[in-house]
């Protein structure tokens, strides 16, 4: 008797998972933010700003290897791929390592990276551009357009069409820049991106902004929307660092990769 309603039993489950509808876990991206590869042993721009451009192999790899653990397909990097603009093939080589991992790399222009390793490597028409993913509109700008300037800026033309795309997209939308739209001592837009700031905050489609550039982390909320800063990875006080974007929560988990021989510092 109980092994006919054993039987019965695991047949009925075997039915049920198969007529009713699928589910996925919750949509999950990677983040990562001024990975500064580059030749370079150790730079440093004050006390607190030390990096380490030629160890972002090891940490790169060990972060991408956790996220791919995590079911991660998608990674963000919010600028800076390389730490100078003449050593383009460091743009080619995190490119390589992305996709080794079956990975989709959605590249920010930072202001270290060049046009060559923009043109070569970002495979866009142009350096500004966006992708639908998971149901989410990922629009990737290219504030890094107007460098006399510290906070950056963006041209007319890329402006105008941020405009268009915000006024006629239905889809949650999640933005990357390199420079952060706040004046990190008071919190206040930069005058460059106030009319940027209206675009987002209207209509409520603009849920999250990531960016990078500061070498620190910052969160905020403004007019609704989330912004957030990430560290570096080769950062020394926080080497290592990328971050998991929970696209139903909005939350964000910092991490540090795990390496098996972390860095020397001296």
């Amino acid at each position: 008797m109980r092994r006919k309603i054993s039987k019965k039993l695991i047949a009925i489950l075997i039915l049920t998972a198969f007529f009713l509808p699928s589910f996925s876990y919750a949509q999950k991206i990677g983040w990562i933010t001024d990975i500064h590869a580059g030749a370079v042993k150790k730079k440093k721009k004050s006390a607190t700003n030390i990096f380490y451009p030629r160890s972002y192999r090891q940490y790169l790899n060990q972060a991408l290897t956790e996220m791919q653990d995590e079911g991660i397909e998608v990674v963000i990097i919010s600028g800076d791929v390389t730490d100078h603009s003449r050593e383009i093939k460091y743009a080619k080589r995190v490119r390589a390592m992305i996709r080794a991992k079956g990975m989709e790399m959605i590249w920010a222009r930072g202001n270290h990276d060049s046009d060559e390793a923009v043109e070569k490597y970002m495979e866009q028409r142009r350096s500004y551009y966006y992708v639908d993913r998971y149901g989410w509109r990922i629009i990737t700008l290219d504030n890094s357009e107007r460098l006399s300037a510290k906070e950056g800026g963006m041209r007319s033309v890329q402006k105008e069409w941020l405009e268009d795309l915000l006024k006629n997209t239905e889809k949650s939308v999640l933005a990357v820049m390199h420079y952060p739209f706040q004046d990190r001592r008071d919190g206040s837009i930069y005058k460059a991106y106030r009319e940027a700031e209206e675009w987002f905050s209207d209509g409520e489609k603009v849920k999250l902004a990531l960016s990078g550039h500061w070498h620190a982390e910052y969160f905020t909320t403004y007019h609704g929307v989330k912004y957030a800063v990430g560290n570096p990875l080769t950062l020394e006080s926080k080497m290592g660092s990328y971050y998991i974007v929970d696209l139903d929560t909005l939350w964000i988990d910092a991490r540090q990769a795990q390496v098996s021989q972390p860095l020397k510092k001296k």
